[in-house]
């Protein structure tokens, strides 16, 4: 109730019903000045699953829908950092295009509290808010320690990214990539060297080409170029870029994608975006 109160800035925020009563997925709900009210689901689990994000969803949007939300937050202290939590996640954000779905785990949860300290003090304590919301360091070492630890952060995407992408991924299938014109023809293969000169390409193609495929071998070999490749799918787009992007690096980084892209242009690595399955932009976000 309280983070609804504080991050959220509802009006008010409180429990829906007691224990034994049937709750419709809603553990509190809180109310706005000028926007619908908002229902929060609470998981204490130690391991968050793909399996427990779409039953949490389900029991609120396959059921009565109380207060009419148009917003459902689902809260848990465990990580959730996971492909496949990702995955369902905007699965279930395509399937139910008339609910806001958040996901706060702990990460996100720990992002907010840092600027919270009244919050953390009074729920952990003063020696802990002393510890977790303690000051930044003065500014010539902030900056110092700013770049050892964008360094290191850059190293441990980067090397994420590339077993991710490694993992399972065959040999590239070479295709014939063409201009619109048909003036100019391109190997596939050399794509990720075509890019690294400052170049920008869509590649369009009926469903099932190989189009991921060579997008998933440009990313991993930008990634060991020393470039810093950002592989986002559209599917995932909720009408802010850096949600998008944030969404889209967590999996291989704890650290926003905003602090990425500045710590690698402090390392001097060129950033270079990838999106993925345009066609599977929500509708609601399509021009044209």
């Amino acid at each position: 109730m309280a983070l609804a109160v504080q991050a959220d800035h509802a009006l008010e925020a409180r429990p829906f019903g007691r224990g034994g009563q049937a709750q419709d997925g809603v553990d509190v709900v809180a109310f706005f000045a000028s926007q619908p009210a908002a229902v929060y689901q609470a998981k204490r689990y130690e391991k968050f699953t793909a399996s427990d994000l779409h039953k949490a969803v389900l029991a609120y949007a396959g059921g009565s829908r109380p207060f009419d939300a148009r917003r459902l937050v689902v809260v848990t202290t465990a990580d959730v950092r996971d492909t496949k939590v990702d995955l369902e996640l905007t699965r279930l954000r395509e399937q139910h295009r008339d609910l806001v779905i958040d996901l706060w785990g702990r990460q996100q949860l720990s992002d907010m509290l840092f600027a919270l300290p009244d919050l953390v003090r009074r729920f952990f304590g003063e020696d802990t808010m002393r510890v977790f919301c303690r000051p930044l360091p003065d500014r010539e070492a902030q900056s110092e320690s700013s770049s050892a630890t964008g360094q290191r952060v850059v190293e441990a995407y980067l090397t994420r990214l590339g077993s991710y992408l490694s993992e399972g991924l065959h040999e590239l299938v070479a295709l014939t990539l063409e201009d619109q014109d048909r003036s100019e023809r391109l190997s596939s293969t050399e794509l990720a060297a075509w890019l690294r000169a400052g170049r920008h390409v869509q590649v369009a193609g009926s469903s099932g080409t190989g189009k991921s495929h060579t997008l998933a071998h440009a990313a991993l070999g930008l990634a060991q170029a020393s470039w810093l490749p950002i592989l986002l799918r559209a599917g995932v787009y909720g009408g802010r870029l850096e949600d998008s992007l944030d969404e889209s690096v967590a999996p291989f980084t704890p650290q926003t994608a905003d602090f990425l892209v500045r710590a690698g242009r402090s390392e001097r690595l060129p950033v270079v975006l990838l999106v993925d399955a345009i066609n599977e932009c929500p509708v609601r976000f399509q021009i044209g």
